[in-house]
């Protein structure tokens, strides 16, 4: 059976209702995929920045030990909120509100002092 039409042998005209607005996408909508699709290769193309880890170890003095923590299970480690929450005894709202006053912080010395946390092409 064709896929794209499975839902006319349904016997009630709500069902085949729901199934259209449910199942059968809009062209608009399709076209929104395929541009987000498209936007996701053109990324891929474009090469990534390594960051700098020498320059932000100084920075890690700036912040607490349990900001520090935050970052380095979240972004080193790649340990989802819920884990932290459950490692560190806190609630998610807390570390998410610790880790946002956190990266204010050192986005806010990389530009006072002018340092990129970027590693430059030629290192």
């Amino acid at each position: 059976m064709n896929m794209r039409a499975w839902w006319l042998d349904c016997e009630c005209d709500e069902d085949v209702a729901f199934y259209r607005r449910h199942i059968v996408k809009p062209a608009a909508t399709i076209d929104w995929i395929r541009e987000q699709q498209q936007m996701a290769e053109e990324e891929e193309s474009i090469p990534r920045k390594e960051i700098n880890t020498d320059v932000l170890k100084p920075l890690f003095k700036h912040i607490s030990k349990l900001d520090q923590q935050i970052l380095r299970m979240h972004y080193a480690e790649g340990m989802k909120w819920r884990e932290i929450s459950d490692k560190l005894g806190y609630n998610l709202s807390y570390l998410w509100k610790r880790e946002k006053r956190a990266l204010e912080k050192l986005r806010a010395i990389i530009d006072r002092d002018g340092l990129s946390p970027w590693r430059k092409e030629d290192e």
